[in-house]
């Protein structure tokens, strides 16, 4: 998720508040970084995001360290418009983390994963009006 988030325009512009995203990856990173100092991989991609995003560069050096399990984002998806979700890292221990995005029932981002889950057909762009197989 890091590196989406430091290095990829797309993710970058969906998070309608893009530093407070990039600060809770930051602040989660240095706590795995924490859990698991002898895992080779970490530093290699703190290095790489170093190298690549002075954003990440400068969060890095600032030294906080926060878990954020659950949180709340602005989102600006570039099919379905403006959603809100709520985003949980979910963990059993060591090992990956599953990350749920989920949307308050009853609120207008709850239609935007399920127009997002439906089938195109082959030829169709997802835009707005494009038909599904289903319809």
């Amino acid at each position: 998720m890091a590196r989406l988030v430091f290095l990829d325009a797309h993710t970058r512009d969906l998070y309608a508040r893009w530093p407070s995203k990039a600060r809770a990856e930051v602040g989660n990173l240095r706590l795995v970084a924490g859990c698991f100092p002898d895992d080779a991989a970490l530093p290699q991609l703190v290095g790489e995001l170093s190298s690549k995003s002075a954003d990440f560069a400068s969060m890095w050096a600032d030294h906080r360290v926060k878990a954020y399990a659950v949180d709340t984002y602005e989102m600006r998806h570039p099919l379905v418009g403006p959603l809100t979700v709520t985003q949980q890292s979910l963990s059993q221990g060591p090992g990956r983390n599953v990350v749920v995005a989920t949307t308050e029932a009853g609120s207008p981002s709850r239609t935007a994963p399920a127009l997002l889950a439906q089938p195109v057909s082959r030829g169709d762009a997802l835009r707005p009006g494009a038909r599904t197989e289903a319809g």
